[in-house]
């Protein structure tokens, strides 16, 4: 079954098995949810809070937060990015925040005969046309005034735009370190 042929087979237009499963868990909504009041919200890439319950709050490492935090602690140093790149990022509190509306409106128009899914696709597109780079930046700026517990390594590394470059880098930078710990550890 790791075969990319059979792969592309699976995923015919789409580009990914992230996008596959998306539309095969909204297909089996629409499908298993007919004649009942149902809608879909889609959010971008989801991350920490905007205001509530405060700025920032976050309680799991899914998506950027996990990159925030290995490459806080120096484990990461590494990484293909193009920094000119747009983030279309939402938070958390406004994802919650329109699936509550989503529910209201979906249940309203519901009552007033309208019985299609309604579908609302939350981004930030060019609301916060913030770039990769620009977020990299300000993580950074903020690690050196508050380090996190438990670093490994002082905060810091690159983006490279070169996959073999990159796989080089980490080869040194990321493998070879923990492969060191390791023999380390087997001394101890």
């Amino acid at each position: 079954l790791d075969s990319p042929e059979v792969t592309s087979k699976i995923l015919g237009d789409r580009p990914n098995t992230y996008t596959f499963t998306k539309a095969m868990a909204e297909e089996l909504v629409v499908t298993e949810g007919a004649g009942l009041p149902i809608c879909i919200v889609r959010p971008s890439i989801v991350v920490s809070t905007w205001k509530e319950p405060v700025p920032g709050w976050v309680d799991n490492l899914n998506g950027p937060t996990g990159l925030f935090l290995i490459a806080g602690i120096g484990v990461m140093r590494t990484a293909v990015v193009i920094e000119e790149m747009r983030c279309d990022a939402v938070p958390v509190d406004t994802c919650a925040n329109l699936t509550l509306v989503a529910a209201w409106e979906t249940h309203r128009a519901y009552s007033q005969g309208r019985k299609d899914v309604m579908v609302y696709n939350h981004i930030s597109g060019n609301a916060v046309p913030l770039t990769w780079g620009e977020i990299y930046n300000t993580a950074k700026e903020h690690l050196m005034k508050n380090p996190l517990e438990g670093m490994v390594w002082f905060p810091g590394g690159s983006f490279k735009h070169n996959h073999t470059i990159n796989r080089l880098q980490e080869m040194v930078l990321h493998e070879l370190p923990a492969h060191l710990t390791e023999i380390g550890r087997a001394h101890v």
